[in-house]
């Protein structure tokens, strides 16, 4: 029996600081979490595929780590639910979601790695005793073009064909190109959460057309949305200092 006790990295990404970056190239693994409450295994049991948020930009299958507890351990799920907990990585920042607008560099990269996570579920899961035809999708929270122009002048690239341009990202240094997409977070012309640059594009394959659009025309497929409390907090912070105060300190 293989007992797998670490995760493996998350992907390349940002510190909160914004000064160096953590994380590694090779980083598209998943994380597997099995009802074992007796010595046979179950069979056919629901599965539930975890994808976290971040804005794009930050996050990892594992989450924040509290004194070895991380946050999105799926054990506590997979044993009172008896059902398979899968838990994936996925590409973020400029690695994941630079486009140039173009088939240069379409970007959606961190989708389709999702999309690549799901459809090994659903070919392998069963082997794990899940049910490949019983797979709920489940997560949080989280222009091309322009933001990647201005990427690539920061490291050196030219900016004036995309062809160019692709091959020159393509060759930098990840780490350089990673911390070339820097987040203004003070003195911001509107709310913070306008300003997000590094997200999916429309890039007529993978996403053919606007969200709102697609779920307008979408199949029949079961839908359950929700709100976590508080989530909007980050980005409210930054345009509304005045919120993280203890409330008899602000005055009107």
């Amino acid at each position: 029996t293989l007992k797998a006790k670490k995760f493996k990295n998350r992907c390349m990404q940002t510190t909160l600081t914004q000064t160096d970056v953590r994380g590694k190239e090779d980083c598209l693994y998943l994380n597997i979490w099995i009802p074992q409450g007796r010595r046979e295994v179950s069979t056919n049991l629901p599965v539930m595929v975890w994808i976290y948020g971040g804005a794009f930009l930050l996050g990892g299958s594992q989450g924040a780590n509290f004194l070895d507890n991380y946050l999105y351990d799926g054990e506590e799920i997979a044993v009172r639910g008896n059902v398979i907990v899968v838990t994936l990585n996925y590409r973020v920042g400029p690695l994941g979601f630079l486009s140039t607008g173009d088939p240069n560099m379409p970007g959606n990269y961190g989708l389709k790695d999702q999309h690549m996570a799901i459809a090994w579920v659903k070919r392998n899961i069963k082997a794990f005793g899940g049910d490949p035809d019983n797979i709920t999708i489940f997560g949080e929270s989280a222009g091309g073009a322009s933001v990647s122009l201005q990427v690539g002048e920061k490291v050196g690239c030219p900016t004036d064909n995309t062809t160019v341009l692709a091959n020159c990202l393509r060759a930098t240094d990840p780490k350089d190109l990673t911390l070339a997409h820097h987040m203004e977070l003070i003195s911001l012309p509107g709310p913070l959460v306008h300003t997000l640059s590094i997200t999916p594009v429309v890039d007529g394959d993978f996403l053919p057309d606007m969200p709102e659009n697609l779920f307008a025309n979408a199949a029949d497929i079961d839908y359950i949305a929700g709100v976590n409390n508080m989530d909007g907090h980050l980005f409210a912070s930054f345009d509304l200092p005045a919120i993280n105060r203890p409330l008899q300190k602000i005055t009107a």
